[in-house]
């Protein structure tokens, strides 16, 4: 596995690696200090939120290339990767986790990690706790895409944890 180049154009596997690590050290702290969920669970689930990006990247490396050509610094990652592929990284990723038994919420991460204003179901408290390290490991630049995120999602910018 990881047999192709670990860059291309604003990506980087490398740099993706860093960003799964340092959301799940995020995600473990914001659940230790808020107490809204498990903080272990908050790790795993942080670390495994982009396992979609990794098997897109992995196996279908030149849909990849494309989603990383048509990226701006204004449309969401999820939304090009629906445009060229027909589903996005999370989709994907719980998909393979759900198949894998993984644990649901989980898998709820993984696929709603990017938008969880979207989400309804009962792990909205990990959801929202990875959403926000996510969050915040992009805006001190630990992002694999080169990109910044500006703004947390609409639901989070008004809402606690919990």
């Amino acid at each position: 596995m990881c047999d192709r180049p670990a860059r291309y154009g604003r990506f980087s596997r490398e740099a993706l690696w860093k960003h799964c690590c340092a959301a799940a050290a995020v995600s473990r702290k914001i659940a230790l200090v808020t107490n809204v969920v498990a903080s272990d669970e908050a790790y795993v689930a942080g670390l495994l939120h982009h396992l979609g990006t990794i098997l897109i990247d992995q196996h279908l490396r030149s849909h990849f290339c494309r989603v990383v050509d048509q990226m701006d610094d204004l449309t969401p990652t999820y939304q090009v990767e629906r445009k060229v592929l027909s589903f996005d990284q999370g989709q994907l990723g719980a998909y393979v986790v759900g198949r894998w038994h993984f644990p649901e919420q989980i898998r709820d991460v993984i696929r709603y990690h990017a938008y969880p204003q979207d989400y309804t179901g009962p792990h909205a408290k990990l959801v929202n706790t990875v959403t926000v390290a996510n969050y915040l490991c992009n805006r001190i630049r630990l992002t694999s895409l080169a990109r910044i995120t500006r703004r947390l999602p609409w639901r989070l910018r008004t809402r606690k944890l919990d």
